[in-house]
C-alpha cells in the first residue's frame, strides 16, 4: 500500500510539473546556436626582409558560384554584410582602390558616406509635366543590398623564410566585387574599395561560418581564410605591367594558366623546403664534427 501511495505522489508531481511549465526551454547548438565566438587571432609574425628568399604577390577571385565559397553567402553569416556593417559602425576602415592611381594600398581611407555612394546603384526616374509629357529626369541612388556581392578579391603574399625554413601565405587585403548600374549602364566587376585584412581578422574571428560537412564546428571566418578553406582562382600575379591574367589569356587558356601558377607555387615550396632541410642537416653535421 505504501508503494502505491508513493507511486501516485510521483505521478502527480510529474504531471504538476508539466502543467506548470509545459514549454521546453529551447537550446541551440553548433552553427544554428550562437554565432559569436571568442575572437582569438594569431597575428602574423614579423619577418625581416633579409630573411625572405622568395616572395610572390597573388590576387585571387573568390566567386560564390563555386560551391566551396557558398559559405560567403550564408544568410546568417553573409561575408558582405559583416564587412559593410563593420564599416558603417566605425569598426573597420575602407581604403581607396589603388588601381590606375598613383597611390599605395591602404594609404587613403574612405569616409562611410563615400563607401555607401560607391555601392549604390542609380536608377533613372523620369519627370513629367502637368500634361503627362516627359520633360526630363533624375538619376536617384538605390539602397545597397549585400546579397548583390557575388565575388570577393583577396591580395596575398607567398613568402619563404630562409631563417626558419618555412613557407607562408599571408593575406593582406580583401575587397568586394560588384556589378553596378550607373546612368543605365552596367559596370561589371567593380572594386569600390579595399579592406586591410589583418584589421578585418579581429572581426572575422568572432563570426562563425556555415560549412557543408558539420554544423557543430566552431570555425570562424578567420579560420576559413587562414586555413584556406575557400576556392580562389588566380586573378593576377605581380608583374612589370601590373596587368591581370585576363589581359594575356582567355577561356581554357586562362584556366590552364591559373592552374599552372598554383602548381608552380607548390613546386617552389617543395624545392625551397627540401634545400633548406639539406643545408640544415649539413650544417648540423659540420657542427658535430667540430665538436669531436
Amino acid at each position: 500500500m505504501k508503494k502505491v501511495v508513493l507511486l501516485v505522489i510521483a505521478i502527480l508531481s510529474v504531471t504538476t510539473g508539466f502543467s506548470q511549465n509545459n514549454k521546453v526551454q529551447q537550446q541551440g547548438f553548433g552553427y544554428y546556436g550562437s554565432r559569436v565566438l571568442g575572437g582569438n587571432v594569431i597575428d602574423y609574425k614579423f619577418v625581416n626582409e633579409s630573411d625572405v628568399l622568395f616572395s610572390k604577390r597573388i590576387w585571387r577571385e573568390l566567386d560564390s558560384k563555386d560551391t566551396t565559397n557558398w559559405t560567403m553567402m550564408a544568410p546568417k553569416s553573409m561575408l558582405a554584410n559583416i564587412m559593410f556593417s563593420s564599416i558603417i559602425n566605425g569598426e573597420l576602415t575602407a581604403y581607396e582602390n589603388p588601381d590606375n592611381k598613383e597611390i599605395d594600398f591602404f594609404s587613403k581611407p574612405l569616409k562611410v558616406a563615400e563607401v555607401s555612394k560607391r555601392l549604390a546603384d542609380s536608377t533613372f526616374v523620369p519627370v513629367f509635366d502637368r500634361d503627362g509629357n516627359q520633360v526630363g529626369g533624375n538619376m536617384l541612388p538605390q539602397d545597397f543590398d549585400p546579397k548583390s556581392v557575388k565575388k570577393f578579391m583577396i591580395m596575398e603574399d607567398w613568402i619563404f623564410n630562409q631563417q626558419t625554413g618555412t613557407f607562408e601565405v599571408r593575406i593582406w587585403g580583401i575587397a568586394p566585387v560588384v556589378d553596378l548600374k550607373v546612368e543605365g549602364a552596367v559596370v561589371d566587376d567593380f572594386v569600390p574599395f579595399w579592406v586591410y585584412f589583418p584589421e578585418f581578422r579581429y572581426i572575422l574571428a568572432t563570426q562563425k561560418v556555415a560549412l557543408f560537412d558539420n554544423d557543430a564546428t566552431n570555425f570562424s571566418y578567420d579560420d576559413w581564410f587562414t586555413r584556406r578553406m575557400f576556392d580562389g582562382k588566380v586573378y593576377k600575379i605581380s608583374n612589370p605591367l601590373d596587368l591581370p591574367l585576363s589581359s594575356f589569356f582567355q577561356g581554357d587558356a586562362l584556366i590552364k594558366e591559373q592552374k599552372r601558377i598554383d602548381d608552380e607555387l607548390f613546386k617552389k615550396l617543395e624545392t625551397l623546403t627540401k634545400d633548406y632541410s639539406i643545408k640544415a642537416k649539413e650544417k648540423e653535421r659540420k657542427r658535430k664534427n667540430r665538436g669531436k
